[in-house]
């Protein structure tokens, strides 16, 4: 939830953070979630600008970023999305076969992944909602 409340702060701010994934997310003894390494942040001067530079973490860059498409705050979700996944699981969700092209084709072009059936139903659609493959179609902060 606090994780959710600083990104919807950033965005409220017309930030994208464009590098979020699990080593940039900070939890403390408490279990204080804070989002940290803000190099490559994008100010937004409207809510309707959409950025297009290829910079941050591949493997947790949405679909859309992978394919070099305008981009926005949905970007940011996408791989808020991912980092919960990969941290629940305890290993990233994708598999890596074909090497790391072939995991970045998959991001792209193949359907996201979904958490497994031991998860409960409300965090297997609450990351689907966060991870759906149409930026219009996530939920946002």
């Amino acid at each position: 939830w606090r994780l959710l409340q600083g990104l919807e702060f950033i965005h409220r701010h017309g930030q994208i953070h464009r590098d979020i994934k699990p080593s940039n997310l900070l939890i403390n003894h408490r279990g204080d979630v804070k989002i940290s390494d803000f190099g490559i942040v994008r100010e937004m001067s409207s809510p309707t600008e959409m950025a297009s530079t290829f910079v941050g973490t591949l493997t947790y860059m949405s679909p859309e970023r992978i394919s070099g498409d305008p981009y926005t705050f949905p970007s940011d979700i996408w791989a808020i999305g991912l980092s919960i996944m990969t941290t629940a699981l305890g290993e990233f969700p994708l598999d890596a076969s074909g090497g790391y092209w072939g995991l970045l084709t998959r991001l792209r072009d193949g359907d996201p992944p979904v958490m497994p059936e031991r998860f409960s139903a409300n965090l297997r659609d609450f990351i689907g909602r966060m991870l759906a493959k149409d930026p219009k179609e996530r939920w946002t902060a």
